[in-house]
């Protein structure tokens, strides 16, 4: 074999081999990823609270505007607690919770909050207008950042 040859499958053979560690790497890091996933919806679902929004701020970001609700608790099973991850957010500290309202939209100013009462595993928002809405628990982000938790407290 000529010399060029044996180079360039020496440089191929590290290409390969470069890949190949990659290809775990990521697959450690994307195990990982889904532990801590599991233990944040773990932790998560076993909170329940339920209050009524004192606060609201506004954030405009994304071409939309998104809102965080700061809600004085009439119930929770948690005193303090406090994650934010880049889907999930919420905030409690000193019987106020915080946690995002979603897109904000005129005609639906949430008035109050139940989240996951008798671990039902359900967010129900009861709008200033009389309407209500329940969605599975998520405590979605929805457009916040993590400096936005600070808006209550």
């Amino acid at each position: 074999m000529k010399q060029n040859s044996k180079t360039l499958l020496f440089i191929l053979g590290i290409v390969i081999v470069f890949i190949l560690i990659m290809i775990i790497v990521e697959k450690g890091n994307d195990k990982i990823k889904a532990e801590n996933n599991a233990s944040i919806d773990e932790n998560l679902s076993r909170i329940q609270l339920k209050g009524k929004v004192i606060h609201f701020s506004i954030i405009d970001r994304y071409g939309k505007q998104y809102y965080m609700i700061c809600i004085k608790l009439d119930y929770s099973n948690v005193s303090d607690f406090y994650l934010f991850k880049q889907s999930r957010g919420l905030k409690i500290k000193d019987g106020i919770a915080t946690m995002s309202g979603g897109i904000f939209m005129k005609d639906k100013i949430i008035n109050y909050v139940e989240i996951n009462m008798n671990n039902s595993g359900k967010e129900k928002f009861l709008y200033k207008n009389g309407d209500a809405e329940e969605f599975d628990l998520s405590y979605g982000a929805g457009g916040i950042e993590e400096g936005d938790m600070n808006v209550c407290n």
